[in-house]
């Protein structure tokens, strides 16, 4: 009598991700980014603002195609410096033990926010109130500061994302010593960033940038420190 189909263990090799497959959502970024940004070009008018001081209030102005197409411009020629440095014969030593999956992880996630900043600045620009603060940024740079902290713990030594100074270079347990000590900062920053979005416009932008210098510096501190006593 058959016992039945074999149960795989949970060691069970998962299927190998070819690199079309990892680099597929940031090329659906890429084109969503330039698809809106096409939209948008005729319905803006020539001058819109092109950054916001800590007030608050826009600083400085410029031609509209500052702002329609400098982001998908910018994704688009990292996503090309990705296909580029993948290529086996310039492929970094460091980035070889990092599961594709965690790749594709990271560069979905900065790619989202590149399409998160730029459609919301453009309804932004489109609804007519430029003299606004974009508050809302600071709920998308919050979302992905929650994601990346979420995938922290799995990250591999890497040419693209993390705490990429040189102790965690040196030395790989530092790097995932970091990066675990980390991961519950950026995870907290996230959340705060996400309702300071919501808070008037002056205490939101001095919560963000707060909480977001908060999240930074102490993985800082704590990989010289840990590099120190390894050494």
């Amino acid at each position: 009598m058959a016992d039945g189909p074999e149960r795989q263990g949970p060691e069970a090799p998962q299927e190998p991700l070819s690199f079309l497959a990892e680099i597929a959502p940031a090329l659906l970024a890429v084109a969503a980014l330039w698809a809106v940004s096409l939209w948008a070009w005729p319905q803006l008018p020539d001058r819109v603002p092109t950054h916001w001081g800590i007030s608050g209030k826009p600083d400085a102005w410029g031609p509209k195609s500052a702002m329609v197409f400098t982001l998908p411009g910018v994704l688009t020629g990292l996503v090309a410096l990705v296909i580029l440095v993948s290529r086996p014969a310039l492929d970094f030593k460091s980035a070889k033990g990092m599961d594709p999956r965690v790749r594709r992880t990271i560069l979905g996630l900065t790619s989202l926010l590149f399409v998160g900043l730029h459609g919301m600045m453009l309804l932004h620009l489109l609804g007519g109130t430029p003299e606004a603060s974009p508050a809302f940024i600071w709920v998308v740079v919050g979302a992905f500061m929650l994601a990346l902290g979420n995938q922290f713990p799995r990250l591999e030594p890497n040419q693209w994302a993390g705490i990429r100074i040189p102790p965690t270079l040196e030395d790989r347990r530092v790097w995932k010593a970091t990066h675990r000590f980390a991961a519950p900062f950026f995870m907290g920053a996230g959340l705060v960033m996400i309702l300071a979005g919501f808070l008037p416009e002056a205490i939101g932008q001095w919560v963000g940038l707060t909480v977001l210098i908060g999240a930074i510096l102490p993985p800082i501190v704590h990989a010289y420190r840990l590099r120190s006593r390894l050494s």
